[in-house]
Formats: C-alpha cells, structure tokens, sequence
C-alpha cells in the first residue's frame, strides 16, 4: 500500500505540473496567482516528509527489558486487567496490544496502518496524526487550484456563451452546466479527475482527521473507541431488563480531559525524561544483582 500512495500521489503530482501549470503561470489567468507554482512545490515536499516520519518513526519497543519505560497507565480494569501477554509472555502494560502483523507487543496501540504498512502507537501516533492533518490540508487545497484552474478555462473560452454540437444525434444543444462538464471532461480530463480525486478523497480524509481528534479528545485510541461502544451498548441493552442491575457506566480513567489527552499524544509518556530513567534504573538494579551473586559464587 506504501506503493500505491506513491503512485497515486506522484501520478496526481506530475499531472498538476504537466497540465495545471501552464494554466497558472499564464497572464490571461486572474483567478490563481503564479506564486502558486512555488507553494505546490512546498505542499509536495511536506507531504512526502509527513509520509516519510509516518512510515518510519516506530511505535514503540515493548518487551521486558523495557516494561518500565511504557508502564505509565494504571489498569482500568475494564478494558485491561493485570495479565501475561499470551503470545509473548511477558506482563501486558495497560493500554498495550499485541499485533500479528509485525508479531510485536505495542504500547499504547491504536491501530495497524496498510499505508504506512506499520503499527501505529505511543510513539508515532503523533507522527500519524501530522500525516492525516497535512494530507487533509493538501487535498483541500488541491481541489481549490483544480477549480479555479476550470474556472479559468471555462471563462476564458466563453464556454457558456456557445452552442454544442451534439455528434451522436446532429442536434445543436444550449450550454448548462452539464453540458460544459462533459465538454471539459473531453477537452481537459486530467484536470477533471483531479478535481473529483481530490475533493473526494478529500471528504473522507477530513472525516477520518475528524474521527481521530475527536477520540484524542476523549483519551481513547481507536482500539479503545470499538471496546467502548461494545461496552455501551451492553449496558444499554443491560438497563432495559429488570435484573440484574447493570450498576452505572464504567467511566474511561484515561481521559484527563482535552488538554491534556492531546498533550499525552504530542508528548508521548513513554519519551519523558523519567521514563527513561525507569529504564537505567532497572538496568544498573539487575548489574548490581548479578554482581552480588557473582561475589556469594
């Protein structure tokens, strides 16, 4: 999927450079300035970094020797109870996920990414969130510069001034809007299906960005949102019957409210000073253990 997004990004890309630029850089155009040219350049470059950081930056590193470092959350005991990872055995730290596509324990799990092809988690899931919102921002402002650029053409032709020969039936048909859409889907169909890529790919970018900030918001991940809501849903189902009495909601002890649940994704725990002290402090524990039994030996 890393291949696909290439492909579809580069291929997009070469077609704005190839057919919208000319249009941009041309004087008659007084819809879109040339300076245009350059911010595309840079809109390009931020993206392919974004994707670069998404695609590398790792997760996070769970295994005993750094249990440690992410063991920052109390158990809810709801979603995550004290127990052995059953696969890797070892102690699951709250808020952690085993994942079988890269068969590896990741601490604050969200979600496993086919774009990025890796698990995102404590570590790069702000890195995820920099991809998502750029991305958003991209496709935004590549469908603004695909209509002004048919905008352009449409004014400067005069195309709703003009009769259409329709060749199919020999008639001459009136211009509308519909008219002028399949001319220019025949005269310019690069720029159409960049238009209609971008503004719909758009949509759900900005829908999936939406989604993300939302449950940031409310101190939960994506793997956490699905455990709520089966989790809602068995209470309102349990609440309708007489017995037994459901008790109250449980309560999501990880949302510390908005400022600080988006703080915890921008500054990930497990990347603080003191986590990584957690960790020395553990190693220099074990040396002076195996040093003592060395000296009883």
């Amino acid at each position: 999927m890393q291949c696909m997004y290439l492909a579809i990004v580069l291929t997009s890309w070469t077609s704005m450079v190839i057919y919208g630029y000319p249009l941009i850089s041309s004087p008659s155009n007084s819809l879109l300035s040339p300076h245009h040219c350059k911010a595309g350049y840079a809109v390009f470059a931020v993206c392919l970094y974004t994707f670069h950081r998404a695609c590398t930056v790792p997760a996070g590193d769970l295994r005993p020797s750094t249990l440690a470092r992410y063991d920052n959350y109390p158990y809810d005991n709801v979603l995550y109870t004290p127990r052995d990872c059953r696969t890797l055995k070892f102690r699951k730290v709250p808020r952690s996920k085993f994942d079988r596509s890269t068969k590896a324990h990741v601490p604050r799990f969200d979600h496993f990414c086919v774009w990025l092809n890796q698990p995102v988690g404590e570590e790069n899931y702000r890195d995820f969130l920099l991809f998502v919102l750029v991305h958003c921002g991209m496709l935004a402002y590549g469908s603004y510069v695909s209509l002004q650029l048919l905008r352009h053409i449409v004014d400067s032709e005069g195309l709703y001034a003009v009769k259409y020969y329709n060749a199919r039936t020999g008639e001459t048909v009136q211009a509308s809007a519909m008219v002028v859409f399949r001319y220019m889907s025949n005269k310019h169909p690069a720029l159409i299906c960049l238009l209609v890529l971008s503004s719909v790919m758009g949509a759900v970018m900005a829908g999936f960005a939406a989604f993300h900030l939302w449950i940031c918001g409310g101190g939960m991940t994506t793997n956490e949102y699905f455990k709520w809501r089966d989790i809602k849903a068995w209470h309102k189902e349990a609440t309708r019957k007489l017995v037994p009495d459901p008790g109250p909601l449980p309560k999501n002890i990880y949302d510390r409210g908005l400022f600080n649940n988006f703080h915890e994704v921008l500054f990930p725990r497990s990347l603080t000073k003191t986590a990584k002290d957690k960790v020395d402090n553990n190693k220099s524990g074990h040396e002076k253990k195996k040093k003592k039994k060395k000296k009883e030996t």
